[in-house]
Protein backbone atom coordinates (compact mmCIF):
# COMPACT_ATOMS: atom_id res chain seq x y z
CA UNK A 1 0.00 0.00 0.00
CA UNK A 2 1.33 3.41 -0.72
CA UNK A 3 1.15 6.26 1.43
CA UNK A 4 1.51 9.74 0.96
CA UNK A 5 5.47 9.82 1.46
CA UNK A 6 6.11 7.38 -0.74
CA UNK A 7 6.33 9.09 -4.11
CA UNK A 8 5.42 6.53 -7.18
CA UNK A 9 8.35 6.15 -9.92
CA UNK A 10 5.73 8.81 -12.12
CA UNK A 11 6.14 11.15 -9.85
CA UNK A 12 9.82 10.48 -9.48
CA UNK A 13 10.11 10.50 -13.13
CA UNK A 14 8.29 13.80 -13.68
CA UNK A 15 10.65 15.51 -10.80
CA UNK A 16 13.67 14.58 -12.28
CA UNK A 17 12.92 15.56 -15.67
CA UNK A 18 11.58 19.07 -15.17
CA UNK A 19 14.26 19.81 -12.48
CA UNK A 20 17.10 18.76 -15.62
CA UNK A 21 14.79 20.96 -17.75
CA UNK A 22 14.67 23.83 -15.50
CA UNK A 23 18.72 23.74 -15.25
CA UNK A 24 18.47 24.28 -19.00
CA UNK A 25 16.32 26.83 -18.80
CA UNK A 26 17.91 28.76 -16.40
CA UNK A 27 21.70 28.48 -17.52
CA UNK A 28 20.79 28.59 -21.60
CA UNK A 29 17.96 30.75 -21.34
CA UNK A 30 19.41 32.82 -23.99
CA UNK A 31 18.34 30.07 -26.32
CA UNK A 32 15.15 28.08 -24.20
CA UNK A 33 12.26 30.49 -24.29
CA UNK A 34 9.99 28.62 -22.00
CA UNK A 35 8.66 24.91 -20.11
CA UNK A 36 5.59 24.23 -20.28
CA UNK A 37 3.25 20.80 -19.36
CA UNK A 38 1.79 18.96 -16.97
CA UNK A 39 3.44 15.42 -15.53
CA UNK A 40 6.09 14.20 -18.09
CA UNK A 41 3.88 15.71 -21.29
CA UNK A 42 6.34 18.81 -21.85
CA UNK A 43 7.20 21.40 -24.22
CA UNK A 44 9.89 23.36 -24.36
CA UNK A 45 10.07 26.31 -26.65
CA UNK A 46 13.35 27.59 -27.98
CA UNK A 47 15.10 29.95 -30.25
CA UNK A 48 16.25 27.23 -32.29
CA UNK A 49 13.97 25.95 -34.97
CA UNK A 50 12.18 23.11 -33.39
CA UNK A 51 11.73 21.03 -36.63
CA UNK A 52 15.72 21.24 -36.44
CA UNK A 53 15.98 20.66 -33.21
CA UNK A 54 13.87 17.40 -33.66
CA UNK A 55 15.71 15.90 -36.00
CA UNK A 56 18.77 16.19 -35.06
CA UNK A 57 17.74 14.80 -32.01
CA UNK A 58 15.88 11.70 -33.97
CA UNK A 59 19.51 11.54 -35.48
CA UNK A 60 21.30 10.49 -32.39
CA UNK A 61 18.65 8.20 -31.16
CA UNK A 62 15.73 10.54 -29.15
CA UNK A 63 12.44 10.71 -30.65
CA UNK A 64 10.75 14.16 -29.61
CA UNK A 65 7.58 15.40 -31.00
CA UNK A 66 6.86 18.98 -32.44
CA UNK A 67 3.95 21.77 -32.06
CA UNK A 68 4.46 24.67 -34.07
CA UNK A 69 6.99 26.50 -32.24
CA UNK A 70 7.95 23.67 -29.26
CA UNK A 71 9.70 20.57 -28.90
CA UNK A 72 7.46 18.48 -27.18
CA UNK A 73 8.72 15.67 -24.84
CA UNK A 74 6.00 12.61 -24.22
CA UNK A 75 7.58 9.53 -22.66
CA UNK A 76 6.35 6.56 -21.74
CA UNK A 77 5.31 6.65 -17.72
CA UNK A 78 7.36 4.02 -17.02
CA UNK A 79 10.81 5.29 -18.41
CA UNK A 80 13.51 4.85 -16.01
CA UNK A 81 16.15 7.18 -14.75
CA UNK A 82 18.79 6.03 -16.98
CA UNK A 83 16.19 6.32 -20.08
CA UNK A 84 15.36 9.69 -18.78
CA UNK A 85 19.39 10.71 -18.29
CA UNK A 86 19.88 9.58 -21.73
CA UNK A 87 17.24 11.31 -23.45
CA UNK A 88 18.29 14.78 -21.95
CA UNK A 89 21.02 14.79 -22.50
CA UNK A 90 20.77 14.29 -25.88
CA UNK A 91 18.20 16.70 -25.83
CA UNK A 92 21.19 19.14 -24.10
CA UNK A 93 23.67 18.62 -26.59
CA UNK A 94 21.63 19.30 -29.96
CA UNK A 95 20.10 22.15 -27.83
CA UNK A 96 23.61 23.61 -27.16
CA UNK A 97 24.62 23.01 -30.68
Amino acid sequence: KKTKKNKTNKQKNTTKTKSTLCYLYTHWNTVVKSISGMGLMLGIETEKNAKEIANACLEKGLLVLTAKTKIRLLPALNISYNEIDKGLNILKEVIEK
